[in-house]
């Protein structure tokens, strides 16, 4: 028994020592510590019968959730050393946390013989350090596992009584804008830099027979009113995914965020993985590849790491350089059955928790039905404890909900990129043989300032043409529209058609 807990303390040590480069270290360090613990006790000659049942509830309880990916799992999770999928990496991590639980078991089984043995002998040994450093290693473990269930406190001013509700004639106070830029193949994250120049992600045109048209831009300082581009990576991937959801949505470069003095552009691509780069500069590096599409990142002051959303998985998930990223919390599907598809977010550090917006999907999956089916109304802001996952409703009663802000004065702005879903496509030859909106209908965006502290929700920009991203740049909220296959003719509110066009708007709030 003796040698067998040798062997098994280098292992669960060597555990705890690969879980170093994770994003969430402490609680898996923790657990195997724990195992760790209890190993050398037996290899020393110490079974203690509660300790050892109290940790294998603890593996088993938190292997539980993993248990699905376990089960699901191919023979290369396990004989891979790289990470092909979030799911390999719960499979990796459920089964060790079986071994330690009958590790664990085995020990309290063998306990009360041991004590007869030791009674018999009466041979008691002084614990030493030895128990009260298994004690320590098991209460980590119960605080790292109580984490995952407890809401912390929030840090939160006085706010209207939740969830806020879209109202059906909200106040109109439109607000007047300039065009900052235009004639842009689908622009998305936008970062303003403290020289005046703007960041821009471009997910390109989305046509097959140019799948490397996105880029990373540089839109300079304005001189006598005008900018120039500057391009600092291009070649990216851009697809179209109208022949698969039978709307014009283009997928490639997405969301620029900043924090913790790195700034992070991802390439969004439907399905995934994702590549996220690092920007320095003039210069782009590898940063990490994550399982999933991840539309969005933001950047948690207060924990200093990053989350990401993973529209394609219905995931929050936190990201970490050179690292796997790890599942924060799996949306459950919206009220009536259709996916809840996560398009964007943003840490609140008011609220101390992440907001994240709720695209309405199909009740018939993404891929199924006409393309149209949504359910209108039924997109929503959440709130997500970035400790517990724990998911609550901010506002409800939108549709299209895209990305969101947080103002100076703790005001939240919202997108949606439509109000109605018309004209679906089956194809890219369809898509360009006629006018058709593409199942967005094209001009029906707007922009909505919501006050959390007295419930007011009003509209300050409408009849935007498919806006997608939000961004400050100290002089006004800047608003990416015309998402979609660039030139292409599409009806006009005024019975026209007008030509698509991405472009760059910046609004006075």
């Amino acid at each position: 028994m003796r040698t067998a807990s040798w062997i098994a303390a280098s292992l669960f040590f060597l555990g705890a020592f690969v879980q170093l480069n994770d994003p969430d270290p402490i609680l898996w360090i923790a657990l195997y510590l724990g195992a760790t613990a209890l190993a050398v006790g037996a290899a020393l000659g110490h079974l203690w019968l509660w300790p050892s049942l109290l940790a294998t509830l603890i593996y088993i309880g938190v292997a539980m959730p993993l248990l699905p990916s376990l089960f699901a799992a191919k023979a290369s999770a396990f004989t891979s050393i790289g990470m092909s999928s979030l799911r390999d990496e719960e499979a990796r991590e459920a089964l060790g946390l079986l071994l330690c639980a009958a590790f664990s078991a085995v020990l309290a089984l063998n306990a009360p013989r041991d004590q007869r043995r030791r009674r018999r002998r009466r041979h008691h040994r002084k614990n030493g350090l030895i128990l009260p450093a298994a004690a320590a290693f098991l209460l980590g473990q119960l605080g790292g596992c109580a984490s995952l269930q407890t809401v912390q406190p929030q840090t939160t001013t006085a706010t209207a009584a939740l969830p806020i509700t879209i109202p059906l004639g909200p106040e109109i106070d439109l607000r007047p804008h300039t065009i900052v830029a235009s004639g842009l193949a689908n622009p998305r994250g936008m970062l303003a830099r403290e020289d005046g120049s703007l960041l821009v992600a471009l997910a390109g045109t989305g046509d097959p027979e140019a799948p490397g048209s996105g880029a990373l831009i540089e839109l300079t300082p304005p001189r006598d009113g005008r900018r120039s581009v500057r391009p600092l990576l291009t070649g990216q991937t851009s697809t179209n995914l109208v022949s698969l959801v039978r709307r014009d949505e283009v997928f490639g470069l997405a969301s620029i965020a900043r924090g913790g003095g790195t700034t992070l552009v991802a390439l969004a691509l439907f399905g995934g993985p994702s590549k996220i780069l690092a920007v320095d500069g003039d210069k782009t590096k590898p940063w990490a590849t994550v399982h999933g599409n991840i539309n969005d990142m933001s950047w948690d002051s207060k924990r200093r790491r990053w989350y990401g959303v993973s529209a394609s998985h219905d995931e929050i998930l936190v990201l970490a350089e050179r690292a796997r990223s790890r599942r924060l919390t799996k949306l459950p599907p919206l009220e009536q059955g259709q996916d809840a598809v996560p398009g964007y977010l943003e840490y609140d550090p008011v609220t101390d928790r992440l907001l994240v917006s709720l695209f309405t999907g199909s009740p018939l999956g993404e891929e199924g039905g006409s393309g149209i089916d949504m359910v209108i109304g039924s997109g929503k802001i959440v709130a997500v404890d970035p400790d517990s996952g724990r998911i609550s409703d901010v506002v409800t009663g939108l549709t299209a909900p895209t990305d969101l802000a947080i103002g100076p004065d703790g005001q939240l702005y919202v997108l949606e990129i439509s109000r109605d879903f018309v004209g679906p496509v089956a194809s890219r030859k369809e898509l360009l043989s006629r006018v058709t909106h593409g199942g967005f209908r094209r001009f029906s965006g707007r922009l909505l300032r919501i006050d959390r502290t007295r419930g007011k929700v009003t509209v300050l920009a409408d009849d935007l043409d498919a806006p997608t991203n939000l961004a400050w740049d100290g002089k006004g909220l800047l608003i990416a529209q015309g998402m979609g296959t660039p030139e292409r003719r599409i009806p006009h509110p005024d019975g026209s058609t007008t030509p698509l066009d991405g472009s760059i708007t910046r609004l006075d709030p």
